[in-house]
């Protein structure tokens, strides 16, 4: 090879490669092996658990279609920031150390290798404008690194919405540019799967709102760049169409998770859907924080944030060109204005714009968190600011007069005043940013403040440089005015970035083997779900009872029940611990009589394969009885008994139970997924028509037959291995016993009845701490919490169903209830006019405490603390006075 060509290749690679490794400097107190510290609030929690849950199953051979725990018990759907359709976890899994706890650390790193190659794809786009190497960086770098995508990161699976939303972007560019090229189509429809699968559901919505907009202007606002005419219309509407059926085929490839998670999460999910208007404004940033994105990022609530360099500002002022001649076009303004929309429509209730999209635009009322919608607004500014940075040394006028400076001048010195301005004039005086901004978060160093503001200021007063054409040679002095505006943007994006959000030490993630010895003792979920991931069955279940803590359960006598609600009712008066309440059963199941041998016959359960999908229990019945699967009833589950298919019936409330005669049995309950199913039937459809179609554009005579049929070969050979890993995966050897002498005991009052609390430790997760924890029947399980009440004395009720008679009640703690003393016991009929009939003042050392009250009559029972504070009880059991002792 010539040295010519070895320089052009050369010349042409270092850009690509210094773009590549930018996130590593960028972040140097984040890249793995280098540094003790990543993000901390939600980054090391919620996304990192639920994908290595869902890994987990598929390492041991099952794709997992359900989360046993998880919320008590979902569809994968739920468990979307665990990323099951995305391919970063795949790709993670497969690097050294996942499974051996460092699987964050390995997220982190192709993190940032995604965003160095979002930075690099829409370097090439606006290259192709026609932008300069130094321009193009500095609008890209701005786009790319911001306070907005620091968010994301924050998130974990949000990023990957953030990287797929500027491939999407550049790919669109790339169509326009070649539009009859095979390999746009199949970026756009890519970067649409990318998009899709990302994890965070509501930055998937705002990404393809953000990528509409900009696909609308493209047509008009690129050729502008090359002050081209408007193209014919016949062009821009093959654009169009192509872009359709493009975001098409990505949306019907994603179609496996869109459809899960729609009718398996968000038709039922009450916690997030149909919710007023209020509840969409949580988190929403005043009008001053907002602003502060533009003049002081880091005085910013960092669920709105989008702020980078004050460069930002220059889009703002691009209408102030002072010759017509060479004005903004109305496409490029377009996006300025929108960008301005945008930053409204993030004040929440301050204007009437979010009101609006919030009503009219399909979904939007499903989200909440206003400032979110900035998602797209760095891309939205880069086409103003790119304009304003194109290679135009002059200015002229009308009558033919040149001005030696670019159509950047004016707006770069307007932005500088207006910089100054707000910062010695409203900076302090307009409404401070909401709670969650990053001077608050953490404290920053003293030095930090005064070094952002003059790098702010260098940054601006080198863009009114940049736009001056010098008569000594204007090209170098140009080139070195770009570089210090680099340094100054660079500088600016590490210190804002490094003190931006949450910083935490690292922690090992759990390992393959932890996860093993975990899911032989407990197939539970054990982290985080996170807010709203439960059922409305599940919230409504632990308003009216308590959930069963021990896997299945055989009970001989059941009480039919018309409807959950009449399940509900009956269950409050009538249940006690050994019967079951099932709904549409035909006829009730009455226990054997005394005398029969049946009644003396143990019965025994023992799990004999577990998997997340499937589960199969050997049960030995000594009579006919109802066998209950503690995971909840949601309609998809299907039973076997001896390989004969059984009728599957909600008990308690909430379980999957079936009927069962008396014998030995092999039951099996496997869990399916319709929507998943069809969905993955769908994918694959279009990914062999998408691949036939690229097979007959890239070849030509038999080798597009050959190839098409080979690759379209391969992905039904990928559904039918997918198709088989649902159900024929190995058992986690779960070990699961259970014998009915583990039933509670059945004088037990208040065992699962409704119950309730003066308030509760956090209502995000209210599974974790309900009152029915002190009914569940799980006397070392885990305690109900109340919030810490610094002033009231907190209480906890429970409700019998029925007046009852009552002499002796059993609390079961860890031995820290001495605190709570005295500990009133109140009693009440009608639930509503309560008397003091006890009052506990001492307790033994023990976790056990027997407190034997005054024979009463009451339908309610509650106990209330003593002091302030919190209240937590691992059980509590109610039963009647002691039989008195026998005359003699």
């Amino acid at each position: 090879m010539r040295p010519q060509s070895w320089r052009s290749h050369v010349d042409a690679a270092w850009p690509a490669l210094a773009i590549l490794l930018l996130p590593f400097g960028i972040f140097y107190w984040l890249v793995p092996l280098f540094s003790s510290l990543t993000i901390g609030n939600d980054y090391g929690v919620f996304p990192i658990q639920q994908q290595l849950e869902l890994l987990f199953s598929q390492r041991t051979g099952t794709f997992p279609l359900y989360a046993p725990g998880f919320a008590e018990g979902r569809s994968q759907a739920a468990l979307t920031m665990g990323q099951q359709f995305h391919p970063l976890p795949y790709l993670a899994a497969l690097i050294p150390g996942y499974h051996d706890g460092h699987a964050l650390q390995i997220n982190t790193l192709l993190r940032l290798f995604s965003l160095g190659a979002a930075h690099l794809a829409l370097f090439y786009l606006f290259r192709r404008l026609g932008l300069t190497r130094l321009a193009a960086f500095l609008v890209t770098f701005l786009t790319v690194y911001n306070q907005r995508m620091l968010d994301c990161f924050r998130y974990g699976a949000s990023l990957e919405n953030h990287t797929a939303f500027l491939f999407l972007f550049a790919s669109l560019g790339f169509l326009w540019h070649k539009p009859r090229h095979y390999a746009g189509p199949l970026l756009v429809a890519f970067s649409t799967w990318l998009l899709c699968c990302g994890g965070h559901p509501q930055m998937m919505y705002l990404g393809f709102l953000g990528a509409g907009l900009i696909c609308a202007l493209i047509p008009f606002a690129f050729p502008a760049f090359a002050d081209n005419p408007r193209p014919p219309w016949r062009d821009i509407r093959r654009y169009y169409l192509t872009c359709a059926a493009a975001l098409l085929a990505g949306i019907l490839l994603s179609a496996a998770y869109l459809a899960s998670f729609y009718f398996e999460f968000i038709a039922d999910n009450a916690a997030r859907v149909g919710r007023d208007y209020a509840w969409s404004l949580i988190y929403t940033d005043t009008l001053g924080g907002l602003l502060n994105n533009f003049f002081a990022p880091l005085q910013s609530d960092v669920h709105g944030a989008f702020g980078s360099s004050a460069l930002i500002l220059l889009p703002l002022f691009i209408l102030f060109i002072p010759t017509r001649r060479q004005m903004a076009p109305w496409a490029v303004v377009a996006f300025a204005v929108l960008a301005v929309l945008t930053v409204l429509v993030a004040a929440g209730d301050a204007t009437p714009l979010h009101r609006w999209f919030w009503e009219y635009l399909p979904l939007a009322n499903a989200f909440r968190v206003p400032g979110r919608i900035v998602f797209f607004l760095p891309a939205l500014l880069a086409i103003p600011l790119a304009w304003l940075l194109r290679p135009v040394d002059t200015l002229t006028t009308r009558r033919g007069r040149t001005w030696p400076v670019s159509p950047l001048f004016l707006p770069a010195l307007l932005a500088l005043a207006a910089y100054l301005v707000y910062h010695f004039f409203f900076l302090d005086t307009l409404p401070p940013p909401a709670h969650y901004h990053p001077n608050r978060i953490h404290s920053a160093p003293p030095w930090l403040a005064p070094a952002l503001f003059r790098l702010h200021l260098i940054a601006l007063v080198l863009a009114v440089l940049y736009a001056i054409r010098l008569p000594f040679r204007p090209a170098l002095l140009r080139t070195l005015t770009g570089l210090l505006l680099i340094c100054a943007v660079l500088a600016t994006g590490v210190l804002q970035l490094r003190h931006g959000t949450w910083v935490v030490a690292q922690k090992p993630s759990k390992t393959l083997a932890a996860f093993r010895a975990e899911k032989q003792q407990n197939i539970a979920f054990t982290g985080a779900p996170g807010f709203g991931m439960e059922s409305p069955a599940v919230t409504r279940h632990m308003q009216r009872s308590a959930f069963n803590r021990q896997l299945a359960h055989f009970y001989r006598e059941a009480l039919p029940a018309s409807d959950n609600d009449d399940a509900y009712r009956r269950m409050a008066r009538d249940r006690h611990p050994h019967a079951a309440v099932v709904e549409q059963l035909p006829a009730p199941i009455s226990p054997p009589r005394t005398g029969d041998p049946a009644a003396s016959a143990p019965d025994r359960i023992a799990l004999r394969h577990a998997t997340f999908n499937r589960f199969a229990f050997d049960v030995e019945a000594g009579a006919e009885g109802i066998l209950s699967f503690a995971l909840p009833h949601d309609g998809r589950w299907l039973a076997f008994r001896d390989g004969t298919p059984l009728p599957v019936y909600r008990a308690n409330g909430l379980e999957t139970a079936v009927h069962l005669p008396a014998g030995k049995h092999r039951v099996h309950f496997r869990y399916t997924s319709p929507a998943t199913t069809w969905g993955a039937l769908v994918a694959t459809v279009t990914l062999c028509l998408l691949l036939t179609w690229f097979a007959f554009r890239a070849f030509a005579g038999r080798a597009r037959w050959l190839v098409a049929l080979v690759l379209s070969a391969a992905a039904l050979l990928a559904l039918g291995t997918w198709h088989r890993s649902l159900y024929h995966g190995p058992s986690l050897e779960t070990h699961y016993v259970w014998t009915s002498a583990d039933l509670p005991p059945w004088q037990n009052l208040a065992f699962a009845k409704p119950t309730r609390m003066s308030s509760i430790r956090s209502v995000q997760m209210p599974y974790f701490y309900y009152a029915g924890l002190g009914t569940d029947g799980a006397r070392q399980g885990r305690p109900f919490l109340t919030n810490t009440e610094k002033k009231s004395r907190p209480w906890w009720q429970v409700d019998l169903g029925a007046p009852r008679d009552i002499g002796l009640i059993h609390i079961y703690d860890r031995g820290t209830g001495r605190r709570h003393l005295p500990l009133d016991v109140l009693v009440s009929v009608d639930g509503t006019r309560f008397r003091r009939h006890h009052q506990a003042t001492e307790r033994p050392r023990t976790a056990t405490w027997q407190l034997h009250i005054p024979p009463v009559r009451a339908r309610f029972v509650r106990l209330q603390s003593g002091v302030p504070g919190v209240l937590a009880y691992n059980e509590i059991e109610i039963y009647p006075p002691p039989p008195a002792p026998a005359s003699p």
